[in-house]
């Protein structure tokens, strides 16, 4: 079992007070818990920071990677409750996201996204400050990023062992997450709640996956599909090569490739190497620790792929390995720069046509969303 799920169940006896309980037509019940709030660097309660670590957690897919970071100080950190009923009519079914969002402005400056990515020699604050025409004082202010969502998979309430990140099978099909989107739009607007509306924000930076973009944060309603909005940074800035952006691969990528790089183009790079002969079938299970390219954990291709010098028994170092990688591989997630209200607005449209009634408890929510209000 994973370590991080290991007390779950016992961990949720211990959660404080829900700061907000959303609810639909279908039965749906959303709570809202504000784990920390970007005005403060302290957690609010020491449940929610461990519940916090359990659904970061799930990042453990693709790697090892340290559950918080320095931008976890200045952030705004969410996470909501799905609980709806089964099909089977008795059980109630538990799902849990996680996201949050983080200021520009304050220590350390920015979020780490923008930085990650270069257009022309230039770092993308360079041109996203450009794009803004703000001072180089002020242009923080006007920034505010989205980032590390994760989660833990649906149970049926009650269960002792969540198993492998929170999967429980029932009947031999093992349970999927539902509200994802939901959930992920009850945390955007709690913000603008909790923040009074106030909004001196004019973008908002994210790094998403387009598969899950454009699937995982669907809603479906009356045979109306809804994602929300996510600006690609290069139609923002008005580029019409989306690859003259590039990602330094050095940051993450090489660590958490699964995540960050097309995993099945970097397959076909490591064969043609083992091919050509210059990485071993021996050099390539010790790292991957399977057959490959047929058994192995694509978690462990981090291993691989971050070697300082010679690759075991491989006539290649891993510097010669990153730079091809660098080369060959296209980075799968794609740097959004939106715009900041209307991001919030297409937000607040999926909870709109998913009948939350944060509306009818909110009808301030109307007067932002303005003219696309039903």
């Amino acid at each position: 079992m994973n370590d991080y799920l290991a007390g779950v169940p016992a961990l949720i006896e211990r959660l404080p007070t829900t700061d907000a309980v959303y609810r639909n037509a279908s039965g749906v019940t959303f709570e809202v818990f504000v784990a920390k709030d970007f005005k403060s660097r302290f957690w609010r309660d020491p449940a929610l920071k461990e519940l916090l670590l359990c659904t970061r957690g799930s990042y453990g897919v693709y790697g090892v990677r340290e559950p918080f970071d320095r931008y976890d100080t200045k952030a705004s950190i969410y996470v909501a409750r799905a609980r709806y009923p089964h099909e089977n009519g008795t059980d109630t079914i538990e799902e849990w996201l996680s996201s949050r969002l983080v200021p520009g402005v304050g220590d350390p400056a920015g979020a780490g996204e923008l930085d990650l990515y270069s257009y022309q020699g230039h770092s993308m604050e360079y041109w996203v400050q450009k794009r803004l025409g703000c001072a180089s004082d002020v242009f923080w202010e006007y920034v505010l990023s989205s980032s590390r969502m994760c989660g833990i998979h649906p149970y049926i309430t009650g269960a002792k062992d969540l198993g492998d990140f929170g999967k429980v099978s029932v009947h031999g099909r093992a349970l999927k997450h539902k509200f994802t989107a939901v959930c992920n739009a009850v945390i955007r607007a709690q913000f603008l709640i909790d923040n009074g509306y106030q909004f001196p924000y004019r973008v908002v930076t994210a790094i998403i996956r387009e598969d899950l973009h454009k699937r995982g944060l669907q809603v479906v309603s009356q045979e109306q599909k809804l994602v929300p909005l996510y600006t690609t940074a290069h139609e923002f800035l008005g580029i019409p090569n989306s690859r003259a952006i590039t990602l330094d691969k050095n940051v993450y990528a090489f660590e958490f490739p699964s995540y960050w790089l097309d995993v099945s183009q970097l397959t076909r790079v490591l064969e043609e190497l083992k091919t050509e002969g210059k990485l071993s079938a021996e050099g390539l299970e010790y790292y991957l620790r399977g057959d490959f390219p047929f058994s192995f954990n694509t978690a462990n291709l981090g291993a691989l792929l971050t070697v300082p010098g010679t690759i075991h028994a491989s006539l290649m170092t891993g510097e010669e390995l990153r730079a091809l990688v660098d080369e060959r591989v296209e980075a799968k997630p794609i740097l959004r720069i939106t715009d900041a209200k209307a991001w919030f607005q297409s937000y607040l449209r999926i909870l709109d046509v998913s009948g939350v009634d944060i509306f009818a408890q909110h009808p301030e929510l109307r007067t932002f969303l303005g003219e696309h209000a039903s």
